[in-house]
């Protein structure tokens, strides 16, 4: 009995030391067990703050992990920038400057229209014919070929209105309204004045056509049907004597260049003005056919 009794002691005894061993082993264990856990989050985060800024990433709104995926993610709407030129690296780099916003402006109170008067004309350009006055004798040319012309002063003259678009023309117009009128016309002059020209009227509608012989000044040329509308236009040239041209062959010359001034329709009145003169008034000369002519 007494040795059953030791040996039962001895193995209590045996086993309470081994407890005690195993205990001291896990009290030593615990320490180095919770250093490992203290650097992790050192090593996860600050190589990501250590790439190069971008505006769009505001590293204080995300946690580690979020803002490793938004750095990394090739498809990231944060990462796509534009390709710019290597001048312009300092300004892709820069972060975006707010826009101001504007103050609101107060309008005015916006000025009531008045109603159009019918009583009241519509405004239009006007050009008021004030022409140049030259004594009648500078009118004419001093030469051998004006020696003996029917009418060596300028014909008597009538107000003609034009009316364009918006454009308002009056021009002071010689009226050569007989057979010797109309055949001497503006020859022999040595100037024709702008806002100045020759009305050319005929009894009824019929094929027209002008020359420029003796005459020494450019002249534009327009064609009216009986009832004042244009039907044709021409830019006609001086044609002078040729130097020891006899009167024949001179005649024959202005014939031949006259061919493109004919009318191409039957008129019944020509106005003859100062070459470009209507051009520099603002109606075109291709447009005169919707000009409005009146006196």
């Amino acid at each position: 009995m007494a040795r059953g009794f030791l040996l039962r002691n001895a193995a209590v005894l045996v086993s309470l030391g081994l407890l005690l061993a195993i205990m001291a082993c896990s009290a030593d264990s615990e320490t180095p067990m919770l250093m490992v856990e203290t650097p992790a989050p050192t090593i996860a985060v600050t190589p990501q703050h250590t790439a190069t800024p971008m505006p769009t990433v505001t590293p204080t709104s995300q946690s580690a992990n979020d803002l490793t995926a938004t750095m990394q993610s090739p498809t990231s709407e944060s990462v796509k920038t534009p390709t710019r030129s290597p001048s312009d690296s300092a300004v892709s780099t820069a972060p975006p400057q707010p826009t101001p916003t504007p103050l609101p402006t107060t309008s005015a109170a916006a000025s009531p229209t008045p109603a159009p008067n019918p009583d009241t004309p519509t405004p239009t350009s006007i050009v008021q014919l004030t022409p140049t006055v030259f004594p009648e004798t500078s009118y004419f040319l001093d030469s051998p070929d004006c020696d003996n012309l029917a009418f060596p002063n300028p014909l008597p003259t009538l107000t003609i209105t034009l009316r364009y678009n918006d454009i308002r023309l009056q021009i002071t117009a010689e009226h050569a309204d007989d057979p010797s009128e109309r055949s001497q016309g503006l020859m022999c002059r040595s100037v024709v004045p702008d806002q100045t020209g020759m009305l050319f009227e005929f009894s009824s509608e019929s094929p027209q056509g002008f020359w420029m012989y003796n005459t020494y000044v450019p002249l534009d040329i327009i064609y009216l049907n009986g009832v004042k509308q244009a039907v044709g236009s021409a830019a006609m040239s001086p044609c002078p004597r040729p130097e020891g041209a006899s009167d024949s062959a001179w005649q024959t010359k202005c014939i031949n260049e006259s061919e493109q001034y004919s009318a191409a329709h039957p008129a019944q009145y020509a106005i003859e003005l100062p070459s470009g003169w209507l051009d520099k008034a603002g109606i075109p000369r291709e447009r005169v056919n919707e000009v409005e002519f009146s006196w």
